[in-house]
């Protein structure tokens, strides 16, 4: 369980990246439907992810897993932009990877031979949480700090009402979640490699 600790706590911050942020923030890129596209983007990723890796890869776990982590990396990157093409396909391939990364993290916590099968839907959870609870507190502080600093309802993020504050809340808000967000899944992918070795998953 410990080996995936770090992945978990990737996990729950990327939803609550896409989920959580980016269902407000992607009504200033894609208008008032904003928040069912970036439902339905995130529902698409999380159910398609597994199937379609594993189908690029051409069932090669290695491969399909390196292909799920650069579409990670890629989906950061586009999702930096407003251009609301790219900005889908960037959310999209977080959530790909999110849901490529499902079952092998219920595989892993599950059938760990230290895992108590009592309390491994908890375990995974609980640790999911975390990372959840983390990206909703660099959110929070970002906006407190983006609110301060040009004068604004720190509610305003949450009742968009046109254009105007986009850009604002673009460079106070989404690009610094993101980058952290990026360091993160870049920290987490290395420390997959590297333990990779010492730790065989099961």
């Amino acid at each position: 369980m410990s080996n995936f600790k770090g992945s978990l706590h990737n996990r729950g911050f990327l939803v609550s990246l896409v989920l959580l942020f980016n269902s407000f923030f992607g009504v200033f890129v894609l208008g008032k439907n904003g928040m069912y596209i970036i439902f339905a983007i995130y529902l698409l990723g999380f159910e398609g992810g597994s199937p379609l890796y594993h189908a690029l890869g051409r069932q090669n776990g290695s491969r399909s897993k390196q292909l799920a982590q650069g579409g990670l990396i890629l989906g950061h990157l586009l999702a930096f932009t407003t251009i609301p093409v790219l900005y889908l396909i960037g959310l999209l391939l977080i959530a790909l990877y999110v849901g490529f990364e499902n079952p092998d993290i219920n595989d892993s916590v599950y059938t760990a031979d230290e895992a108590d099968p009592d309390l491994a839907i908890i375990n995974k959870y609980r640790f999911s949480t975390y990372g959840g609870l983390l990206c909703q507190l660099c959110l929070f502080a970002l906006l407190v700090t983006v609110s301060v600093w040009q004068k604004l309802k720190l509610m305003a993020f949450f009742n968009p009402s046109g254009d105007s504050l986009k850009l604002t809340y673009l460079h106070g808000v989404a690009w610094p979640l993101l980058l952290i967000s990026l360091l993160l899944s870049i920290v987490t992918i290395y420390g997959q490699q590297y333990f990779k070795p010492m730790h065989p998953s099961h």
